[in-house]
């Protein structure tokens, strides 16, 4: 992919979901009764099926003027009462791990992964950081955050300190309107005007002082509170990027409508495996 399209390393940018196929026979391998969180009001909450999780590479195409998502790495996400007896079991986050580590092993130049709230946990945000991966997300309302470690004085006794004081609830810095500037932005195809406030936070579950944004979009009665752990990327640019994640969604939607990811009759190990890196 980054040879056919010509794509600088140094900017590279990848998204991370996990999707849900659904599948009704009984001894297809890897069915579970998984959770829908994006279930519509008509939809069952619990579906019967097959968990995908998947990585890819996000790319923006000038001549659309819009960010598509191409899918190169999946892997099944199966239940622990569903895995034989000398199988490992792995959670989603501990799968999107070795996605990780095995994409950097390959690329050791600096990345940026974009992914949503759900995978946004200490294990993951740890990985990304000890292999050098910029990890941008949602950030829960309530994340307790705390100021950067005052400077050490000299001959000071103890460990450094980790980080300081607690700051005000993400509520309480939305309701105060200082520090809020407006930017313009392309965002979904259209000019935004957005404003944005921005605080530079320890976050405990990252380990790391994060750059905290607190966006409210047009429209919108509740602001928005997002994450990167590189303070260097510009409020644009981490703008940008979590408008790009959506791209991993419209790809989700065109593997399940025109490229048959749903139609696959499948039901052993390797077939069923194989079936999403077909379509990926």
């Amino acid at each position: 992919i980054i040879k056919a399209l010509s794509l600088d390393k140094e900017a590279l940018v990848f998204a991370l979901d996990d999707t849900l196929v659904p599948k009704y026979g009984r001894k297809i391998h890897g069915r579970s009764t998984h959770y829908d969180h994006c279930a519509k009001v008509n939809r069952p909450q619990y579906i019967q099926g097959l968990n995908w999780v998947v990585l890819a590479l996000v790319h923006y195409v000038s001549p659309f003027h819009k960010w598509i998502a191409l899918p190169f790495l999946s892997q099944l996400y199966i239940k622990r009462d569903k895995l034989g007896e000398n199988q490992e079991f792995k959670t989603r986050i501990q799968i999107a791990q070795d996605m990780v580590a095995s994409l950097k092993r390959t690329l050791p130049n600096p990345l940026t992964l974009v992914t949503d709230a759900l995978f946004a946990t200490r294990g993951l945000i740890g990985c990304c950081f000890r292999e050098g991966v910029t990890f941008i997300s949602r950030l829960q309302c309530n994340a307790a955050l705390f100021r950067p470690a005052p400077p050490r004085k000299p001959k000071a006794r103890g460990r450094p300190k980790k980080y300081g004081s607690r700051l005000p609830s993400l509520a309480q810095l939305a309701r105060s309107s200082k520090g809020f500037r407006t930017h313009s932005l392309v965002l979904y195809g259209k000019t935004r005007d957005i404003p944005v406030k921005t605080v530079k936070a320890y976050w405990k579950p990252a380990g790391c002082v994060v750059l905290v944004l607190i966006v409210r979009y047009p429209g919108k009665k509740s602001p928005t509170f997002f994450f990167c752990t590189d303070e260097r990327l510009s409020v644009e640019r981490v703008l940008t990027l979590v408008a790009a994640r959506w791209g991993i969604e419209n790809t989700f939607k065109d593997m399940k409508q025109h490229l048959g990811l749903e139609d696959w009759q499948c039901r052993v190990k390797n077939a069923v495996e194989r079936s999403t890196t077909i379509t990926c």
